[in-house]
């Protein structure tokens, strides 16, 4: 007997759903006698059960068996209800009005498609979760009495990501990263600290624009760490808080004055990849919902309940894949993870986490959960750029629900392994070479009479090379130097700074 598909990829196949693939491809086999589990590098996997789990096959059976072993897709789920309409779901809480799976099910059909059911408010049995906090990252949820469902999904309709409770995530929390980052800060006197201050906005601002393949003015420079700096301010999150950010950090003739109201999409420059796109963003008509979901994700966010990194990275993927303006989403995005970082309490006010440093130093990385998500959704969608390369045309189906809802897990993993490099690696790093920096330059100030700048620059200059100054800034810059005071320099600035060499070399 052939294998039988089942579980969200089941109904994705068997109902003809516009939807990406699940994560999870499950089948019965006559062919195993015992459950068999295959993993995929992408977070992808194969569970193949034994022919003993085969079941009926009837609607309310495959969604007991997707919401018992695969969790929640809420993508999948709003696109089974909108196709079938109310009545399977309400005949089968009146057939079986004790059952959890179908109290869940009903409460997901009128939270997601904000319709009410035919049926009457069920008044027996304990609450139950509408989504498995055994499962999920999720908050404490509200009660509702309709279906006696406790609503602990983390989102609104309008924007609900979900994060499994992958191992490596738990591990990233039991390591309290925020705690180290108070404890490392903690521990500067505030002359050292303003400095390690301004290096991190310093490395965030050039890191960020780097990303981006720019090379901003000084006056750019200045407003986007300006704006780094009011990261955490109690604001509004609406479209005019969006737009004032956009506009505080592009150039006069790139500022916008709302959301978008065209279609754009992301793709190479160059003859070759005409009439090609990388990755389309929602339609313009979906952006203010999205956002708005957006927004009202956020400030659930900021009331605690959910972990502060897992709701700061969703929220700030989420604002890039929506990508609601046509320039400088890609910083707004990487802002939006500091401003929540802040708002959740994770980063003290004041600092923040060089993240975009450790993205720009691993862009490969970077770009491969970017295009995670980007590949999928470009898989269902068909398209057409005009002959100028001046606007595209969606010619297929370009459902919102590809922008609400996703699993985040990879994303979440990605952010939390980026903070903790820089907390763990380069705030520490930081911190010795202004130590090092401190202590060579009183030796090297009490033996020689120099001007700061210069010496600054000396100190700079080696420390870049090892410790030794190359042939050609001795005769760009310090020509006025003999050989023997360049000499004891540069032996004053290796013994100093060999804390930092060693811990740049185990980094």
């Amino acid at each position: 007997m052939a294998d039988q598909l089942i579980g969200y990829n089941g109904l994705i196949r068997s109902k003809a759903l516009l939807c990406r693939p699940d994560r999870c491809t499950s089948r019965v086999s006559s062919r195993y006698a015992v459950k068999q589990i295959h993993e995929s590098g992408d977070s992808s996997r194969e569970v193949i059960y034994p022919h003993q789990f085969a079941f009926e096959d009837t609607l309310p059976r495959h969604l007991e068996f997707c919401l018992k072993h695969e969790g929640i897709n809420l993508e999948v789920l709003k696109a089974l209800f909108d196709k079938t309409g109310p009545q399977p779901y309400a005949d089968w809480l009146k057939n079986s009005p004790s059952s959890l799976y179908a109290r869940r099910v009903c409460f997901l059909y009128e939270w997601l498609l904000d319709q009410k059911l035919p049926v009457h408010d069920v008044t027996a049995g304990h609450y139950t979760p509408a989504a498995d906090p055994g499962m999920y990252f999720l908050p404490e949820g509200i009660r509702e009495r309709r279906f006696r469902v406790i609503n602990n999904l983390p989102g609104p309709p309008a924007f609900c990501p979900l994060v499994r409770r992958a191992p490596l995530l738990e591990a990233f929390i039991r390591k309290n990263l925020k705690g180290q980052i108070t404890a490392a800060l903690a521990g500067m006197d505030a002359e050292a600290l303003a400095r390690a201050v301004d290096y991190l906005y310093l490395a965030e601002t050039k890191s960020s624009y780097g990303i981006e393949r720019e090379t901003p003015t000084p006056e750019r420079m200045r407003r986007f760490r300006q704006l780094l700096e009011a990261a955490g301010e109690d604001v509004a999150l609406d479209e005019d808080c969006f737009v004032g950010w956009q506009n505080e950090i592009m150039e006069p003739r790139r500022r916008e004055a709302g959301f978008r109201a065209i279609q754009n999409w992301l793709g190479k420059s160059g003859y070759r990849h005409r009439h090609r796109a990388d990755y389309i963003p929602p339609a313009a008509e979906d952006v203010r919902i999205l956002m708005q979901g957006l927004a009202d994700y956020c400030r659930r966010a900021e009331s605690g309940g959910i972990d502060p990194v897992i709701a700061s990275a969703c929220a700030s993927f989420g604002f890039v894949f929506i990508h609601p303006f046509i320039d400088g989403n890609g910083r707004l995005h990487r802002f939006l993870l500091h401003h929540l970082l802040r708002r959740t309490g994770f980063t003290p006010p004041g600092a923040l986490v060089p993240v975009s440093s450790v993205m720009y130093g691993d862009l490969v990385a970077y770009s491969e959960i970017l295009h995670a998500f980007s590949k999928p959704v470009m898989a269902l969608l068909e398209y057409y750029i005009e002959e100028n390369n001046e606007a595209i045309r969606v010619t297929s189906k370009h459902p919102r629900d590809f922008y609400a809802y996703f699993d985040a897990t990879r994303i979440v993993e990605y952010v939390y392994g980026a903070i903790e490099k820089a907390v763990e690696e380069d705030l520490p790093l930081e911190v010795t070479y202004l130590q090092c920096y401190d202590a060579a330059y009183g030796r090297i100030n009490a033996r020689f009479d120099m001007p700061r700048r210069e010496l600054d620059l000396f100190i700079q200059v080696a420390v870049d090379n090892g410790g030794n100054l190359s042939i050609g800034k001795r005769k760009s810059h310090f020509s006025l130097l003999t050989r023997q005071q360049i000499a004891e320099m540069q032996s004053i600035i290796r013994k100093c700074f060999e804390p930092f060499f060693a811990k740049q070399r185990a980094s």
